[in-house]
């Protein structure tokens, strides 16, 4: 279970009360949290995130490098079952970086397709 938040990462209070997520809802949630927290943002443990300045960043970083630490982020998430599918499109003129993937996801019947981008 999980508080709802907005696309822009606020407590949702759209209907004049606190809205709560669960079950596949609250997964999908919790991986778009996990793909857009940098390493270190967080003070009280400065371990936890993705290394984005130290690894994503870096100017011709191959993609498979890249790649393989989405795939453990996203593995690594509490209710994911397994990681179906992973690409990255990255284009070069608007330096976006697409993340499609598919995976199953506890609760969810089917396999459940998220799609991240990051400007890098």
């Amino acid at each position: 279970m999980d508080i709802a938040l907005t696309t822009a990462g606020d407590i949702d209070l759209s209907t004049g009360a606190l809205q709560l997520l669960e079950g596949p809802a609250a997964i999908a949630q919790h991986l778009h949290i996990r793909l857009n927290f940098y390493l270190a943002e967080w003070y009280l443990d400065q371990r936890i995130g993705i290394g984005y300045f130290q690894t994503i960043f870096v100017k011709g970083q191959p993609l498979n490098v890249i790649r393989s630490i989405f795939r453990k982020a996203i593995e690594t998430t509490p209710g994911v079952e397994r990681l179906l599918k992973l690409d990255l499109d990255f284009a070069a003129a608007t330096r976006v970086l697409t993340v499609p993937f598919d995976a199953n996801i506890v609760g969810a019947d089917t396999p459940v397709h998220f799609e991240e981008e990051f400007v890098i």
